[in-house]
């Protein structure tokens, strides 16, 4: 009888000792799983994300440009003159300013040859600056012009008047029927002969 006790007695301290072992070996299964899980979660965390910013700089995304795609980058060089219309303008020639008037328009004839005389005089307006014009000088009607010439006044000092002579020995045909004694004449262009500037009154 005491050892049918003795036996019962190791059988069950054996089974508590394996179930006390089963239970610690489950315990430190659990505990290095849950150490395993937070040190992957540990390591998730503190890893950089591939889609956020790097800690050297910014985004490749932050540094790009805030412009419309195509849009032209901005213009380093200064303002461009422009015209009222809103266009690029090219430096223009000043305007300068002069007076002019054509007298004694007049046809004649020695020997037969009808010639054709004037007188053109232009005033310079700018007081520091010795001008030389060209004009245009019409005489006759438009509807019939006898004669059309280019005449030059040449070097006309600062706020002086220059003059220059009309002698068209070469006039339309029509002359033929034009008596001799004045006929009308008149500046229709005057322009400065070196720039081309355009000259006002």
């Amino acid at each position: 009888m005491s050892s049918r006790n003795d036996f019962f007695h190791n059988v069950s301290a054996q089974v508590v000792a394996g179930v006390l072992l089963l239970g610690i070996a489950a315990l430190i299964a659990v505990m290095v799983h849950s150490c395993s899980q937070g040190g992957a979660v540990a390591g998730a965390t503190s890893a950089p994300s591939p889609a956020g910013p790097s800690p050297a700089g910014p985004s490749t995304a932050a540094a790009a440009s805030s412009e419309p795609p195509g849009s032209p980058a901005p213009s380093t060089a200064g303002p461009a003159e422009a015209s009222p219309g809103g266009t690029a303008a090219s430096p223009l020639v000043a305007v300068e300013h002069a007076a002019w008037s054509v007298s004694d328009c007049r046809l004649s004839r020695a020997d037969g040859v009808p010639v054709l005389h004037a007188t053109v005089y232009v005033k310079n307006k700018d007081p520091n600056t010795a001008h030389s014009y060209t004009t245009a000088v019409v005489f006759g009607p438009d509807s019939d012009r006898l004669a059309a010439d280019t005449i030059y006044v040449d070097e006309v000092k600062p706020l002086q008047t220059g003059k220059n002579e009309v002698v068209d020995t070469n006039p339309s045909p029509s002359v033929a029927s034009v008596p001799d004694g004045p006929v009308a004449c008149r500046i229709t262009e005057i322009s400065d002969y070196d720039t081309g500037a355009s000259v006002q009154e």
